[in-house]
């Protein structure tokens, strides 16, 4: 008994022997605020260092605001913001690479260690990248079910859905042509039956997705000076918001495509949205003086604009671009979450066409989505436009479960040029080409630590065993004369 109760004494001082080794062998652990700090501290000689660098700087020049709020530009203005981008990061390459600092083999590994990071932090293409759906486990019952899904879904909910559209917006150009008989000299009239019949549409067509949206919290009071920002996944989130109430939108004019151009001028002329055009600079100056001619106006529907610039798949909140936070009115954010459950909303402009989108939606079994108005914001003393963009993003973020991120939407179709990709690659090759030049040279040292000692490669190495050998030879010629 008192050989058990010992061997039980000694078992727990074991494992704390065996538990201080552990904790000596397991990694460092950080703090909460050192992990923030690395976590926020940006990679080197990053893509992402020099777009930061470039769109902060271009903001700043005329003209740059207006078209940070309203998407791309021309090609034109995309290849000069492409060329000092390269240009930019070229230049930290450059000055990262000292031609007199001697080459360690130790410098790779921050080669390796920015590579690593990419991999493991890569969010980044998280934030565009479409949620892979489960694969069924197939069997006799299920694939009976799944059938079936599939037959409700594409030969019955889709062409009733695609009627109702259509039945929509033919019954709202009727009543469109009937406001105009009945109110000819009254343009007030006229608008406030356009934008009613143009809601009843709207709702019309939400209704026929199976829409169960659920709004929390209620639009703040009208009043000038006043902007609704909100996070972006598809088209579509600008239909969300009309069905509670009528929203003015900015965007780009299509005139060389009919169709687009007629939804444009006909169907949503009621709402005064601003349309300009990308491929005159004057025209998007212009267009930033109608901004703030219709936010002056109590009249006019209120202005909706996504600041993000692109589209997102809703579970990331990207930078905001600052135009709409720089004009000096009261911000109005609203978060937009949709559930994944029933829908993916997620729209890829550059791999799935628009018509093809709204397919994939009419197809989907039911829209759920939750719209959240939150508290109006203005910008406090002491900050800046970007500070309060971000401030807005982190409230969005927040409301809609999405993960707050710093990453530019300019990115997402940004293609680095042959240049920008082999230049890292020339850095290294011409220090390993100096450190062989070095190698080569006949009177030089290289001193390689292994372990505790030191090995001496070249004719320095020769030399210096000869002078051993010498001495040797002294000491055994001096033992014999002794």
């Amino acid at each position: 008994m008192a050989s058990s109760a010992g061997q039980k004494k000694e078992e727990p001082e074991e494992e704390e022997e065996k538990a201080t080794d552990l904790d000596e062998l397991s990694p460092l652990k950080l703090s909460e605020q050192r992990r923030s700090e690395m976590l926020k501290t940006p990679r080197k000689m990053s893509i992402q260092n020099s777009v930061n660098k470039i769109s902060s700087a271009l903001q700043e020049e005329d003209g740059f605001a207006s078209s940070s709020m309203m998407g791309s530009t021309t090609a034109t203005h995309q290849f000069r913001i492409n060329r000092r981008i390269e240009q930019s990061y070229l230049q930290e390459i450059q000055s990262m690479s000292d031609p007199e600092k001697p080459f360690n083999l130790g410098d790779i590994l921050e080669n390796i260690n920015s590579g690593m990071q990419v991999i493991v932090d890569d969010d980044f293409s998280l934030c565009f990248k479409r949620a892979e759906r489960r694969p069924w486990n197939f069997n006799a019952y299920l694939f009976v079910l799944w059938l079936l899904g599939v037959i409700i879904r594409y030969c019955i909910l889709f062409p009733l859905r695609l009627l109702a559209m259509i039945f929509a917006i033919l019954s709202a150009l009727f009543q469109f042509w009937l406001w105009r008989k009945l109110y000819p000299n009254d343009p007030q009239k006229l608008e406030q039956w356009e934008l009613w019949s143009l809601q009843l549409c709207v709702r019309t067509i939400i209704a026929s997705w199976g829409a169960v949206i659920e709004y929390k919290g209620v639009p703040a009071l009208k009043k000038p000076n006043q902007i609704y920002v909100a996070n972006h996944s598809t088209m579509v989130d600008w239909l969300l918001l009309m069905y509670a109430t009528p929203f003015c939108v900015v965007g780009q004019l299509h005139p060389t495509k009919p169709s687009i151009y007629w939804f444009q001028s006909v169907l949503l002329k009621s709402l005064n949205c601003i349309w300009f055009d990308r491929s005159e600079q004057k025209d998007r100056s212009l267009a930033m003086n109608r901004i703030k001619e219709h936010i002056a106006d109590v009249s006019k529907p209120r202005l909706l604009i996504f600041p993000e610039g692109t589209c997102v798949n809703n579970e990331y909140c990207i930078q905001f671009k600052k135009g709409a936070f720089s004009i000096g009115c009261e911000i109005c954010p609203v978060a937009i979450k949709y559930n994944k459950s029933f829908i993916d909303a997620y729209w890829i402009s550059r791999e799935r066409p628009f018509h093809m989108h709204l397919f994939d939606i009419m197809t989907s079994w039911a829209m759920v989505a939750e719209v959240y108005y939150l508290e109006p914001q203005t910008i406090r003393k002491g900050e800046t436009d970007i500070d309060f963009a971000n401030r807005c993003k982190k409230l969005i973020a927040d409301a809609a479960g999405l993960k707050n991120v710093d990453w530019n939407g300019y990115l997402k179709h940004y293609k680095p040029s042959e240049r920008v990709i082999d230049a890292q690659k020339k850095v290294e090759a011409e220090h390993l080409e100096k450190l062989y030049q070095q190698i080569s040279k006949p009177q030089t040292i290289i001193d390689q630590t292994v372990g505790n000692g030191v090995v001496f490669v070249g004719n320095q190495d020769k030399s210096a065993q000869s002078k051993g050998s010498k001495k040797k030879r002294k000491s055994v010629d001096q033992d014999g004369a002794k």
